[in-house]
């Protein structure tokens, strides 16, 4: 199991595009698996600290995924930092895939 940064390795951009899709299609934000790459390209592009990191396997498959997400909801300022769309394929679920990247991301 590796972590790395989305964006430092964008060949994983499609999969973890195709993995959120995949997971939350039935919900607004992420009814357009172009718009999610999108999103997540502009997100990752910027100098506000903002970052995607994603899990890959030995066969190099993104098993999950999570984001640092500056000012997610408007509704409280003081809440800058979110981390948010923390997900791990089916099947690796309940190895401790999404808690390792929920470590590394507040660090």
């Amino acid at each position: 199991m590796q972590i790395k940064k989305l964006m430092d390795h964008p060949v994983y951009l499609a999969q973890t595009s195709g993995l959120l899709f995949r997971e939350w299609s039935c919900l607004p934000l992420w009814a357009d698996e172009e718009q999610i790459r999108a999103r997540l390209i502009e997100r990752n592009s910027s100098d506000d600290r903002q970052v995607t990191l994603i899990v890959i396997d030995a066969e190099n498959n993104v098993m999950a995924a999570g984001s640092l997400i500056n000012f997610e909801l408007s509704d409280n300022p003081q809440r800058m930092h979110w981390l948010g769309e923390v997900i791990t394929t089916p099947s690796h679920r309940g190895q401790g895939l999404g808690s390792a990247l929920v470590k590394e991301l507040i660090k």
